[in-house]
C-alpha cells in the first residue's frame, strides 16, 4: 500500500472519529433519573483497569474476563454471602467484607444494595466499582400465594457466545506458508444451568481456534457440575480450577496483579470452580468432589491431562513446557500433548464465623522426566514427580484479621506467607504481609501473592492502606520491599527491589471523577555495560521507573466521556541512557437508543523505546481482555458497537487501527507485518435464554 494513500486514509479516519465523538450531542438520549443505581459498562472497565494497573503483560486473557462475567451474571446476595464470598468481589478487602456482615447482622437484612453507601469505608467511587457484582434479594410476598405447582417449577437457562477476530493485514507466517490454517481466531462457549431448588445442575463447553491453526476445535474445554444442599455438596467432572487458602500450596485460578485486595490472598480462594474458558493451560481435567458435614468441608480431586512440551531426543527428558496453546507451525504441532500430567489430592477445612483452618495435599506425576540444568529447574521441579502439602488459616478478631499459609514441597523446602488486615477509625483499611519462598520450593500449580508469578526464590514485606476520609474520596497506597536471594535464569546473582504507589479517586456530586496515580519502582537486574577498556561486562544495575497518571471522566447512564494522560520515565543511574514515554487517550461511550450503544477511543503515544512502554487496557468484545503495551511513536483508535436486536441477544463488533510512525514493518519472524499499521476486526454474538 503506498504511503501517500495511508496518510490520506489516516486523515479520513480522523474525520470519522471526530464525527463519532460529536454524534452523541446530535442525538436525543433517553434520560434516567436513577443513574446511580446501576454501574455502566464504563465503570466496569474502570474497575478492571484498576485491578490490572500493575500488570506488565500484553495479554488477551479470557479466564479473568470470564470470571468477572460469571460474577456479574450471578451477583452475590448481600443477605446470604459469607465473608469469603464477599472478598472474591474485586476491590472488596477483608475489612469492607466484615463491615458488610456487621451491617447485615445489625439491621437484619439489606433492603437495597444502595444501603452499602451507609457503611464506613465505602465511597461513592468504590460503590460504583463493586455494586455490579452484588444484589440484595428480597422475598416477594406474592410468592407465598403461588400454587404448589409454581413453587416446584424448575428453572432453566442457557448462554451461548461465539466470536471471530482477525488481523486484516496478513502476517509473514501466512504469506510464506508456515502458518497452515486460516487467519482468523474463532472461540465458542455454551453454558447450561438447571435449578431445582434442592440441587442445581450446570454444564459448559468451549472451543478455540487460534489464527493459523487448521482445526476449529484445536482446543476443547468442558464440564458438568452438580450442586446440592446435602452431604455431597458438589461434584464436577471435566475441566475445573482449584484455589485454596492464599494459593501457596495449590491454586491454578487466574493470577491477579499486585494490589491491596490480592495481598490477603482471599480473592483467589474459590475452592472448586467449573471451567469452560478458552485459556489453554490454567485448569485441571478430571473430577473433583466437595463434601460438607456441619463445619467441616472435604475436597477430593483427580486430574489427568496432556501438556504441550519439547522433548530432548537424546535424553528423552522434557526441556520446556508451553502454555500459549499455539499449534500453527510444524514445530508447534510436534510438541502438542507431548507430556501427560497426573494429579490427585485432597483438602480438609474447618470453618467458623471468624476462624477457618485448612490443610491441602497435592501430588503430580509426569509421563516423562522434567530436565534440570545448572541455572534453574523447570518450574522448580525435576524428575517424574512433585508434591506439596500445606496448612492455612484465617482468624478474625474485632476489625482485625490474621491470615497465613505454610507449605512443604517434595524438595523439603518450606514456604510461608502471612499477614494482618485491620481497620482504623472506620476510614482506613490497613494490610501488612510477609512472604518467604525458598529458591528450591516447588511452585507448580500455585499462584500466591508476590512480585513474580512463581512462588519461589523470593522474600518480601508488603504494607498497604486504603483511606476514605469522606464518602467521595478514596486514597490507596502501598509499599512492597522484596529480594530474590538466589540467582535466576536472567540474573547470575541475588537481586532486590521495591515499589511504591499512591492513588486517589474523587467523585463530585455532579458525577465527575478525578483520578491520579503515582508509582515508583526500583529493581536490580543484569545488563551489558562497556567498561573503561571498551570491553563488555555483565553487571547488576538498578532500574528506576516512575509513572504518573492523570484521569478525568464524566458519566451519565447514556453518556460517558473520559480522558487520561500518563508519563513514564526509566533511568539506570547513569549506566544506560534514560528514556521516557507519554500516552494520552480520550474516549466516549454513548447509548444512542435503547438496545444500541457505541464506544470509541483515540490514543496517542510516544516513547523512546520499548523499555519505556506504557500499558493501555481497553474495552473489547465479551470474553476478550486486551492490555496492550504501546511503544514508539504513533496513534491508535478503535470503535465498538453493541446492539440488542432481540431480548437476550447481544451483537458486538470492534474495529481498531494502530499506526506506528517511521517504521517499515511491525513484529518479527512469522508474526511480522509489512508496513506501519495494524488493523483488526472482532465480531461476536451472545444469546441468553
Amino acid at each position: 500500500m503506498p504511503r501517500a494513500y495511508k496518510r490520506g486514509g489516516m486523515k479520513n479516519y480522523s474525520c470519522i472519529f471526530f464525527l463519532l465523538l460529536n454524534l452523541p450531542f446530535c442525538s436525543s438520549f433517553p434520560q434516567s433519573s436513577n443513574t446511580a443505581d446501576d454501574s455502566t459498562d464504563s465503570m466496569l472497565m474502570d474497575g478492571v483497569e484498576m485491578m490490572l494497573m500493575e500488570t506488565d503483560t500484553d495479554s488477551e486473557d479470557s479466564d479473568f474476563m470470564d470470571y468477572l462475567d460469571d460474577l456479574r451474571r450471578n451477583p452475590l446476595d448481600l443477605n446470604k454471602a459469607s465473608i469469603d464470598q464477599l472478598q472474591s468481589v474485586p476491590h472488596v478487602t477483608h475489612t469492607i467484607a466484615q463491615q458488610i456482615i456487621n451491617y447485615r447482622n445489625t439491621h437484619s437484612r439489606f433492603n437495597s444494595k444502595r444501603e452499602l453507601m451507609k457503611i464506613d469505608g465505602i465511597s461513592d467511587y468504590l460503590y460504583d466499582l463493586i455494586s455490579t457484582y452484588l444484589i440484595a434479594r428480597r422475598v416477594n410476598p406474592n410468592v407465598l400465594k403461588k400454587s404448589t405447582k409454581n413453587k416446584q417449577r424448575k428453572n432453566f437457562s442457557a448462554d451461548f457466545r461465539s466470536f471471530f477476530i482477525q488481523d486484516l493485514l496478513p502476517k509473514n507466517g501466512f504469506i510464506n506458508g508456515k502458518y497452515e490454517g486460516t487467519r482468523f481466531r474463532n472461540a465458542n462457549r455454551l453454558k447450561l444451568n438447571y435449578n431445582a431448588g434442592e440441587y442445581s445442575f450446570s454444564s459448559g463447553i468451549a472451543t478455540d481456534k487460534d489464527p493459523g491453526e487448521t482445526s476449529y476445535s484445536d482446543f476443547i474445554s468442558g464440564f458438568v457440575n452438580l450442586n446440592t444442599n446435602g452431604f455431597i455438596r458438589s461434584i464436577t467432572v471435566g475441566d475445573y480450577q482449584l484455589a485454596f487458602g492464599s494459593g501457596l500450596t495449590l491454586s491454578n485460578s487466574y493470577s491477579s496483579p499486585k494490589s491491596i485486595e490480592t495481598s490477603t490472598g482471599r480473592n483467589r480462594s474459590r475452592n472448586i470452580y467449573p471451567y469452560s474458558s478458552t485459556g489453554e493451560f490454567s485448569f485441571f481435567r478430571g473430577a473433583a468432589v466437595n463434601f460438607q458435614l456441619s463445619r467441616i468441608s472435604a475436597f477430593l480431586f483427580f486430574s489427568k491431562r496432556s501438556l504441550d512440551a519439547s522433548v530432548d531426543t537424546l535424553t528423552n527428558e522434557i526441556r520446556s513446557i508451553y502454555s500459549d496453546g499455539y499449534h500453527r507451525t510444524q514445530s508447534e504441532i510436534s510438541r502438542k500433548n507431548a507430556l501427560t500430567e497426573t494429579i490427585y489430592g485432597t483438602r480438609i477445612e474447618f470453618g467458623m464465623e471468624r476462624f477457618t483452618i485448612g490443610g491441602t495435599f497435592r501430588y503430580s506425576g509426569y509421563s516423562l522426566p522434567l530436565s534440570a540444568d545448572t541455572v534453574k529447574k523447570l518450574y522448580g521441579v525435576s524428575g517424574v514427580r512433585s508434591s506439596a502439602a500445606g496448612i492455612d488459616f484465617k482468624f478474625g478478631l474485632g476489625n482485625s484479621s490474621f491470615f497465613g499459609e505454610a507449605a512443604l514441597s517434595h524438595t523439603g523446602a518450606i514456604a510461608m506467607y502471612g499477614g494482618l488486615n485491620f481497620s482504623a477509625a472506620s476510614v482506613a483499611d490497613v494490610i501488612f504481609s510477609f512472604r518467604r519462598f525458598p529458591f528450591d520450593f516447588s511452585p507448580i500449580h500455585n499462584s500466591s501473592f508476590g512480585e513474580r508469578s512463581s512462588s519461589e526464590n523470593e522474600t518480601g514485606f508488603f504494607a498497604g492502606i486504603r483511606l476514605t476520609p469522606f464518602k467521595r474520596l478514596t486514597i490507596t497506597s502501598y509499599f512492597d520491599q522484596y529480594a530474590l536471594p538466589y540467582r535466576t535464569f536472567f540474573n547470575a546473582t541475588p537481586t532486590r527491589g521495591n515499589d511504591f504507589i499512591i492513588a486517589g479517586d474523587y467523585k463530585t456530586s455532579e458525577g465527575v471523577i478525578f483520578n491520579i496515580r503515582f508509582k515508583t519502582e526500583s529493581k536490580e537486574e543484569s545488563a551489558k555495560i562497556n567498561n573503561d577498556l571498551g570491553k563488555v561486562d555483565s553487571k547488576i544495575i538498578t532500574r528506576n521507573q516512575k509513572n504518573v497518571r492523570l484521569g478525568l471522566s464524566f458519566g451519565k447512564k447514556s453518556l460517558r466521556i473520559r480522558g487520561r494522560y500518563e508519563y513514564c520515565n526509566v533511568s539506570y543511574n547513569g549506566y544506560i541512557k534514560s528514556g521516557k514515554g507519554q500516552l494520552f487517550f480520550g474516549d466516549i461511550a454513548s447509548e444512542i437508543t435503547d438496545g444500541l450503544n457505541f464506544s470509541a477511543r483515540v490514543i496517542f503515544f510516544h516513547t523512546d523505546d520499548y523499555d519505556n512502554r506504557i500499558y493501555e487496557f481497553e474495552n473489547d468484545i465479551s470474553g476478550v481482555m486486551t492490555n496492550l503495551a504501546l511503544s514508539g511513536k504513533g496513534m491508535r483508535w478503535y470503535l465498538i458497537a453493541r446492539a440488542t436486536p432481540l431480548p437476550g441477544v447481544v451483537l458486538e463488533a470492534k474495529y481498531s487501527e494502530t499506526f506506528y510512525s517511521g517504521v517499515k514493518k511491525i513484529g518479527t519472524g512469522n508474526d511480522e507485518i509489512s508496513g506501519d499499521m495494524i488493523n483488526r476486526l472482532s465480531v461476536s454474538i451472545e444469546a441468553t435464554f
